[in-house]
């Protein structure tokens, strides 16, 4: 089967739509799908994928590329990419990974016309319940899923920092947030020998080192940048509890689960889809207060059955979110809309 895999994002960049674009088509090649990808991504660096990837196409190459395809597959709505499909009205998976509003909630012109184009697909999946019900409520949910050959527990490894946050450092992540509550930590908890290390870049880098440095705890926070591969995961596999702190609703919250597979505790807002990322295997706070997400540090740090529970039931957690286990899901809805063209 030919299909036309659409992404505005793409390898190398990265991000949470990048990185499930990157999964799905690898798992799909994989399981011997005839895949082309076009993306808006320019390429950098010399590594390959083993499918054709379009970057950048001219309006022909477009054409060219849906007349050729058995169906398309648009991992979240790309118009500049997707409008052939109104002349070769080929079968249309349309999946959401963010929702379909301005910042503030308002939907502008952009986000009305995507809603309309969702209604010409055969069958349109989203990455949590939240999201679906508020974006598209038709739509199926298929939750995400994470690298499992990569993120994983190392024994090599040895366990002996307290927190971790993994993302981008900009206001909706909350990284502000997850300093102060760490701040409120130190004052409070007996363990004197606590850090936070902070993985990632962004524009408020620089922000959250003046405010370390205001509090007084800028030797207890380390700014490790960013990490890929191998060396992200075992970074991970350092720390017990991953902080995140998100002030935005997050659609799902894929970091959540990475940091599971690496053995730490997620603590996560109750924002958006993160809930339904963390499951059963971590601790969930209000939103944006960070005197509940101290809270929650400390009960983590005093409370040794309740760390055990929770590693627990993070396993079989991650079970329902293996690559394969998703990926099963994907081919099936693939396979129904074919079937039915």
């Amino acid at each position: 089967m030919k299909i036309l895999f659409l992404s505005y994002k793409f390898y190398p960049e990265v991000g949470g739509i990048e990185t499930m674009s990157d999964i799905l088509c690898n798992g799909l090649h994989q399981h011997g799908f005839d895949l082309k990808v076009a993306t808006t991504t320019t390429a950098t660096g010399n590594e390959q994928r083993p499918y054709q990837i379009i970057r950048n196409p001219s309006k022909k190459q477009l054409l060219q590329l849906h007349f050729w395809a058995d169906l398309v597959f648009e991992n979240n709505p790309t118009l500049n990419l997707s409008w052939p499909n109104i002349i070769t009205r080929k079968p249309l998976i349309v999946t959401l990974h963010t929702w379909i509003a301005r910042v503030d909630g308002q939907k502008g012109l952009q986000d009305k016309i995507k809603q309309f184009w969702l209604k010409r697909a055969k069958k349109v999946l989203a990455c949590s319940s939240a999201l679906a019900k508020e974006s598209y409520p038709e739509a199926s949910v298929i939750h995400n899923p994470y690298n499992d050959d990569l993120f994983k527990l190392n024994p090599a490894v040895t366990r002996n920092k307290k927190f971790v946050f993994l993302g981008r450092l900009v206001s909706d992540k909350g990284v502000t947030l997850a300093v102060k509550a760490f701040d409120g930590f130190l004052k409070k908890a007996a363990d004197s020998n606590a850090t936070l290390t902070i993985i990632g870049e962004g524009p408020e880098k620089e922000n959250l080192q003046q405010q370390a440095q205001q509090l007084g705890i800028a030797d207890r926070i380390i700014f490790a940048g960013t990490k890929k591969g191998e060396e992200l995961v075992n970074l991970l596999n350092e720390h017990e509890v991953i902080l995140i702190p998100s002030v935005w609703e997050e659609p799902f919250g894929l970091v959540a689960l990475e940091g599971m597979a690496c053995g730490c505790i997620p603590i996560a807002s109750q924002s958006g889809g993160l809930s339904e990322a963390v499951g059963q295997g971590g601790l969930l706070f209000e939103k944006g207060n960070v005197d509940a997400l101290t809270d929650c540090m400390l009960k983590l740090n005093l409370d040794e059955q309740l760390k055990h529970t929770l590693i627990s039931n993070g396993i079989q957690h991650l079970k329902q979110h293996k690559l394969e286990y998703i990926l099963g899901k994907y081919i099936n809805t693939i396979n129904q809309v074919i079937s039915k063209r």
